[in-house]
């Protein structure tokens, strides 16, 4: 969601600053090796920027035509996020759909974990490899890749070089509106 429907503008180095992690470890794994009291400490400090960042929260560009296509084709659409699921609730208001199911930090195991593509799969009687995993970090390549799913990279149209888990996806998508043509020639073709 975050960072590929939605920008909550989060600056996740000025996260690790304020908790006193070294930049790049990733967050919330490094929250879950914290003793007790510590792990409190940082867990209020990552929920204050988190708070924020439903404030901030923005659509990306032509998401909401893609969205609204899928809806059209009458596929089911998930939601997995390494934020907590009733953030990730209020920033979702943005979209003009609604989502089955929504899978936050709290509900299993996060990505790069498959249980959360694996568990939706399930809930919808669908193969993994029926289902598309969209997300805009190595970690949902990783987790789409390890359930089975088809693995799309959306890059918000940075430099691919510079993005972690390009040479994991199956495809690699710089802006919404490739989807957005993509599931219209999709449904064309079914037509």
């Amino acid at each position: 969601m975050d960072g590929t429907l939605i920008d909550s503008k989060l600056d996740f180095d000025a996260i690790r600053q304020d908790i006193g992690l070294a930049k790049g470890l990733p967050i919330l794994e490094s929250l879950e090796s914290m003793e007790s009291n510590r792990r409190i400490e940082c867990e209020n400090i990552l929920l204050r920027h988190e708070q924020q960042g439903v404030r901030d929260a923005t659509v990306f560009p032509n998401v909401a035509e893609s969205l609204l296509s899928i809806e059209r084709l009458q596929l089911p659409m998930a939601i997995v996020t390494r934020n907590r699921a009733d953030f990730a609730a209020e920033m979702l208001v943005l979209l003009p759909v609604t989502f089955d199911i929504i899978i936050g930090r709290d509900d299993g195991p996060i990505k790069p974990d498959p249980w959360a593509p694996l568990h939706i799969c399930q809930q919808w009687g669908i193969e993994p490899s029926e289902s598309v995993m969209i997300g805009d970090f190595v970690f949902d390549i990783q987790s789409g890749n390890a359930a089975g799913c088809f693995t799309v990279l959306y890059t918000q149209g940075r430099d691919h070089s510079e993005i972690r888990g390009t040479e994991e996806a199956d495809w690699i998508m710089d802006d919404f509106t490739q989807l957005h043509m993509q599931l219209d020639d999709w449904a064309r073709q079914a037509d």
